[in-house]
């Protein structure tokens, strides 16, 4: 049997993960998402290292500016590790230096800050609608 999506975030603003568990309530306890957050990419390949998750079944939003291991070097580990994860990036500030970067990053897409929750929220679903695909 399939799990339920992993919506996992990853920004060292930690407020953003009240935000998002505020904007994905519903669908946290109507049991159609898990909403993980980390303050650092670090943090994430030390968990993804110790547990075995599904990576079709997982999105990733991660903020770009962090420090330590940025958004643009960690979506490169994870596309290169779990090409089946789709990962987004998000800043409020994009550089012209950061183009080229994303382009080599292996994203899914990019989410400008403010998040668009209507827009991930869309993206969730059609992530959750492919996987339950299986199921048939």
């Amino acid at each position: 049997m399939k799990g339920k999506i992993k919506l996992i975030i990853i920004d060292d603003e930690e407020a953003v993960q009240f935000i998002f568990e505020d904007q994905f309530e519903k669908e946290i306890l109507g049991q159609e998402l898990e909403l993980l957050y980390f303050s650092r990419g670090h943090a994430l390949m030390s968990f993804l290292n110790e547990k075995e998750l599904n990576p079709s079944e997982v999105i990733v939003v991660s903020d770009i500016k962090m420090p330590g291991l940025d958004g643009v070097s960690l979506s490169q580990f994870l596309s290169t590790k779990y090409p089946e994860m789709d990962v987004y990036l998000t800043s409020a500030q994009l550089y012209k230096e950061d183009d080229s970067r994303l382009k080599n990053a292996g994203i899914k897409g990019f989410i400008p800050k403010p998040i668009d929750f209507a827009l991930l929220k869309n993206i969730v679903k059609t992530k959750n609608q492919s996987s339950q695909k299986g199921l048939l």
